[in-house]
């Protein structure tokens, strides 16, 4: 089920924190503050889906509570004070339409 937790592809430092973390939290913050996780949404071959049900590895770098804005080339995901429910079909709904059954099926025990 999509949730928007999410990991990141950059270097780990100090006591195993992301510099993303930081970077996540204090847009938060901030007045008027917004974070954003923008991505495409398939791999360059389209033949997966950036956004999943579950990650692969259980590996989270940017825990769903600090993701607020998702963006791919389908759209716009907001996602703060959202339900998990209400997250999962936000993240579906600018998924690739290809992945778009298959995520639904993984969070039917969600919604």
């Amino acid at each position: 089920m999509p949730t928007a937790s999410a990991f990141t592809e950059w270097p780990v430092i100090a006591r195993w924190l992301s510099p993303g973390i930081a970077v996540f939290r204090a847009a938060n913050r901030a007045a008027e503050g917004r974070s954003i996780i923008a991505l495409q949404s398939t791999n360059r071959e389209h033949t997966r889906s950036r956004i999943v049900a579950k990650l692969a590895d259980g590996v989270v770098t940017t825990p769903r509570a600090e993701a607020d804005l998702v963006v791919t080339e389908h759209g716009i995901a907001e996602l703060r004070g959202r339900t998990l429910a209400e997250r999962a079909r936000a993240l579906i709904a600018i998924a690739d339409p290809g992945f778009r059954a298959e995520l639904e099926r993984a969070s039917e025990p969600l919604v």
